[in-house]
This record gives C-alpha cells, sequence and structure tokens, in this order.
C-alpha cells in the first residue's frame, strides 16, 4: 500500500491525466514499487540549495526546485531581489525525481513558466492533454484552454480542478455505460431487416447501453419488414471536389509515410464520422497511402479521447489474443490503442529483419505484413519465426552474420554451412553472439536521457568512455541516470575523480578557475571539485571543453601534452 505522500502524488497525476497512473491504485502498490515507478514515469528534476545574508546579517537557507539548472537559477535570483537578500555563494546543482515533484508542485504556480514545464513533459515524451472551459463574459461566454499540468500544483484554481473532477467523473460514467460493439451489430441487423425504426444519427450516438438493450428488447421479437429496412451499404460514388487536397504522393518525397498503427487509426476516425464526412470519406480512405507521420501524428493527436470504433477495437481484439496480453475491453479510446500497441510492441531488431526477409520471399503474405511488423510483439515475432524457422535465411540475417563474422564475434562459416542456413538456425547464432547491441524488447534511450547523461558527464559525476551511447536502450540509461541521482551525495568526502581533475585543469589552463596549492589539489575532495567545476557557468565551460578536445585531436600527430596541473599561487 503507497504512503500518503505517494497517494497524493498519485491523485495529483491522475487529475493531470497522466497514461502511466491512469489505471494505478495506491491499495495494489507497495511504497518501494511506487518509488520506483514514479522515478520512472516522471521527468527528471534539479535543484539548488542557496544560503543568503539578510540585511541584519542572519543567514536563511531554501531549496530550489526546477526543470534545469538555469529554472533554479532564475528562481534564486528573484528570491534575492525580493528580499533584499545578498547570496554567500553559487550553490551547487543536484539532480532528482520521482517523489520530489511533490516538492516542485509545493511551489507557488505563478513563479513557474508552464510552456518550459509543458515543453519539459514533451521532451521526455509525456503526453499531458489540455483542457477547455467555458467562462461567462458579459452576454458572451469565452472559452479557455488550460494545460491538465496546472492541476498538480497545490495552490491550482480551484474552477480547473473542479471541471477536471466533473469531467472525469463523466467519463468514468460514460465508460462504465458505453453501447457495446455487439449492441450496435444488432440494432443494425434489426434495422435491415425491418424489424426496427432508423434512428436520427445524434440520437444514436448518444445512446448507451441501457438505452441500446430497452431498443433491442422492443423491437426483437417483430416480424421482418415490420419498417421500412434501412440499407447500410457502402456509397461508393466518388466526390464532385477534392476535399482532402493536401494528401498527395508528392508529400513522400523526403519524408515517411504513416505507419501501420496511425493508418489503422485514421481508418477508424473515418469510419466513424470523425474526420471525414459520408460523402469525403472514399477520398480520405485512398488517400491515406499519401500521408506522412508528421501529418498523421496532427490528425491523430487532438483526437486521442474520442472512442475507438468496432473495427479497430476487433483489431485490437485479435492483436491481444495473438501476442496473450491483457484482456481487449481494457481498450476503449484511441489512446487506450495507442497505449497497447506502444507499451507491447518489441525493439529486437534483428527478429524483425528476419521477418520482413520471410514476407519479401513470399513465406508470410497477409494484408500490409511489413508494416504490421514493426509493431510486432516478443511473442508474436517468436511464434511467427517458430512456424517458417525452416525457410532459408534471407539477405538481411545473412548480413547481419557476415557483420558478426567481420567483427569477431563468431567464427567463420565455411560456404555449403551458410548457403544452407536456414532462419532458426541464424536467429540462434544471433541470439547467443556477445555483439547483439540492444536489449530486447527495450526501447531505444530517448533523445532528453542522453541529454542528461551528457550533462551529468559535464559536471564530472558520471564517466560515458565506456558507454554506447547511440545503442542505449531505455531501461539501460533510466538505470544509469537513476544510480547517479542517487549516489550524488555518496562519500562526497572522497577523492575527488580523475574525470573532476581532467575538467579542472582544463578550465585552470582556460582561466575560469582559479589556481590552487598542492596540497589542496592532492587533497581535494568530490563536493569541493563539483563546486569548482559549477562555478563556470555551463555555456563558457562547454566552450572551454569543445576548445581542449579539439587542440588534443590537432595535436595528434606530435608527443602528446597533457594539461598542466594546478599550481601553487
Amino acid at each position: 500500500m503507497m504512503t500518503p505522500e505517494q497517494t497524493r502524488l498519485l491523485n495529483k497525476l491522475q487529475l493531470m491525466r497522466h497514461p502511466a497512473f491512469a489505471n494505478i491504485t495506491p491499495l495494489t502498490m507497495s511504497p518501494e514499487e511506487a518509488s520506483d515507478f514514479f522515478r520512472q514515469n516522471l521527468p527528471i528534476l534539479e535543484y539548488q540549495t542557496a544560503v543568503a545574508i539578510k540585511p541584519n546579517r542572519e543567514m536563511e537557507e531554501k531549496i530550489f526546485w526546477g526543470m534545469n539548472e538555469y529554472d533554479c537559477k532564475k528562481q534564486i535570483d528573484r528570491w534575492i531581489d525580493d528580499n533584499g537578500y545578498t547570496l554567500d555563494h553559487r550553490p551547487n546543482p543536484y539532480f532528482g525525481g520521482g517523489e520530489d515533484w511533490l516538492k516542485y508542485f509545493a511551489q507557488p504556480i505563478s513563479q513557474v513558466n508552464l510552456r518550459s514545464l509543458e515543453k519539459h513533459f514533451d521532451e521526455w515524451e509525456i503526453r499531458i492533454p489540455k483542457e477547455t472551459r467555458e467562462i461567462p463574459d458579459g452576454d458572451k461566454v469565452r472559452k479557455e484552454t488550460f494545460s491538465l499540468l496546472e492541476l498538480g500544483f497545490d495552490d491550482a484554481d480551484p474552477a480547473k480542478l473542479e471541471l477536471a473532477v466533473e469531467k472525469r467523473k463523466a467519463r468514468e460514467y460514460a465508460e462504465l455505460h458505453r453501447i457495446t460493439p455487439e449492441q450496435r451489430v444488432e440494432i443494425k441487423s434489426l434495422q435491415a431487416a425491418g424489424k426496427a425504426p432508423a434512428i436520427d444519427r445524434s440520437e444514436y450516438l448518444k445512446m448507451d447501453r441501457h438505452a441500446a438493450e430497452e431498443y433491442l428488447a422492443k423491437y426483437r421479437d417483430n416480424p421482418e419488414n415490420t419498417f421500412e429496412a434501412v440499407s447500410y451499404e457502402k456509397k461508393t460514388a466518388p466526390a464532385k471536389t477534392e476535399a482532402f487536397p493536401e494528401y498527395r504522393p508528392s508529400n513522400l518525397i523526403g519524408k515517411k509515410p504513416a505507419d501501420y498503427l496511425q493508418r489503422s487509426i485514421l481508418r477508424d476516425l473515418a469510419e466513424e464520422g470523425h474526420i471525414a464526412t459520408p460523402e469525403t470519406k472514399r477520398e480520405f480512405l485512398d488517400k491515406i497511402q499519401f500521408i506522412t507521420r508528421e501529418q498523421a501524428e496532427k490528425l491523430i493527436e487532438t483526437r486521442e479521447d474520442l472512442p475507438a470504433g468496432a473495427g479497430l477495437i476487433e483489431q485490437c481484439r485479435a492483436y491481444c489474443e495473438f501476442g496473450q496480453i491483457y484482456n481487449s475491453r481494457d481498450v476503449n479510446t484511441i489512446a487506450d490503442v495507442r497505449n497497447l500497441y506502444q507499451a507491447n510492441r518489441s525493439y529486437d531488431f534483428d527478429k524483425k529483419a528476419a521477418l520482413r526477409d520471410l514476407v519479401e520471399e513470399g513465406y508470410i503474405s497477409s494484408p500490409d505484413s511489413l508494416a504490421k511488423i514493426e509493431f510486432l510483439t516478443g511473442k508474436q515475432e517468436d511464434l511467427l519465426l517458430n512456424r517458417f524457422g525452416d525457410a532459408l535465411a534471407g539477405p538481411r540475417i545473412r548480413a547481419k552474420l557476415m557483420e558478426l563474422v567481420s567483427d569477431g564475434s563468431i567464427g567463420t562459416l565455411d560456404d555449403e554451412q551458410f548457403q544452407n542456413l536456414s532462419v532458426k538456425d541464424a536467429m540462434y547464432v544471433i541470439s547467443q553472439s556477445s555483439a547483439i547491441s540492444r536489449t530486447h524488447n527495450c526501447k531505444p534511450a530517448s533523445v532528453k536521457q542522453k541529454e542528461l547523461l551528457q550533462k551529468m558527464e559535464q559536471r564530472g559525476q558520471i564517466d560515458l568512455s565506456k558507454i554506447d551511447l547511440e545503442h542505449l536502450s531505455s531501461k539501460e540509461a533510466h538505470d544509469l541516470i537513476d544510480a547517479n541521482i542517487r549516489n550524488q551525495f555518496g562519500n562526497l568526502n572522497g577523492p575527488a575523480t580523475e574525470k573532476q581533475r581532467q575538467m579542472i585543469r582544463t578550465l585552470v589552463r582556460a582561466g575560469a578557475a582559479s589556481t590552487m596549492s598542492a596540497s589542496v589539489w592532492k587533497n581535494l575532495t568530490k563536493q569541493q571539485a563539483s563546486a569548482i567545476i559549477s562555478a563556470v557557468p555551463e555555456e563558457k565551460r562547454k566552450e572551454i571543453m569543445a576548445e581542449c578536445a579539439e587542440r588534443t585531436a590537432q595535436a595528434v600527430s606530435r608527443p602528446l601534452a597533457t594539461c598542466p596541473k594546478p599550481h601553487a599561487d
């Protein structure tokens, strides 16, 4: 069971409609599990502990939480200016995250740059939706759109909180009483047989499962042709004018087309009348193949809260059953569909390469076979590879084997063995090789994770010289970041690391840091080294380190010269 503080943070995140916390309950998760879950699904924060001198010469200490070092610095400067204080010294920056967001949300919302906060969540690939409320303004009604991130702050607008709670209750009620796909099918079949009368479309869309059951019970036993039959045949008449002129083959020049999942969602939105009208639907469906990924993302982004149609639900049901993931009843909205595919897709690119070979050589044939491979789960990939494992290995897998041979990761293969190699045998060799660069079923590290690791390295807190950032998985990046945050206070009085000493040498040589006596240099601690490095502005520090790297590169052909150690004044 979560602690009261963890439960409070969970409530804030659920009000904000953070997708990862939608179905989490505080009773089913231990404090340790909750702490890990918060760290994994919330962006990293930074904080600084500032010490200021008051006009009466007393000291005051305060902790400032921000999205980055610059954000903390702005808050400290505002605090100093507003109170007439003098900053004792520029504080060191540290990293935080997870439950630390309670401390961030405790600050007044008026002091926060909400646009920067939204951007911070976007950079960590966390989508927090916006909400619109109507405000009476004289005889008119004014609409205001705001980010649900505002609801996380302790002093959030009560009217916005009340609106969010009402909307959540309405969604829960609508979800609980939503008309089922089976009821929709039966209503249409009764109307097509003339057993039941037609229903106005607006009324039909408002119908919940109770109203649907009343309608079905009333007309189910009627004889056929009691009412005029309603035809649901698709109209094939072409549109007289182009309703979607922006979707043309030329769009795809230099750009990727919409992926399989995006196309599936767009088809469903069109079939349900959310994008195209009945008259323009056929044109839209015909032009889906010309829509780019960027265009598809914009179309879907504003419609994620809409209910998924029967066709898309059926597709998800097949996906769930084939991959044995979880009950398809958990999938209701477009956002649920995206989460289902994104959360369960595999990132084992070697298996996907083998499957693409099988498709192109005709072993696997189904509509959109190549496009579907991107979103297959690990279990689905294994089932297909086992089914077609006796087929000859294709060009992609053979190229992978040649790469492993050239790298020395595996021994050479004789020509006959290589020519007769099956998919199953080739995948076994690859899976046993220690040269596999990606963790199975782990998404690659995000740009923001890589930037944060590089920032930690610039501060001398971590050594990335042996880390392959290009092939780093998201989980590996998270573990590195989490370990560094946990250990940033560990043994601060221990000797400075070689990485810190190298940076200080470079800064001293550039005149950005002061020289020190030999005894101070010999006994330099991690905390002292961190303070020296952090005292140099980040931009200047980057510039100095870049210049040093450039000089080193230019001196490769000459005897190596190291940066001098700081000497006594």
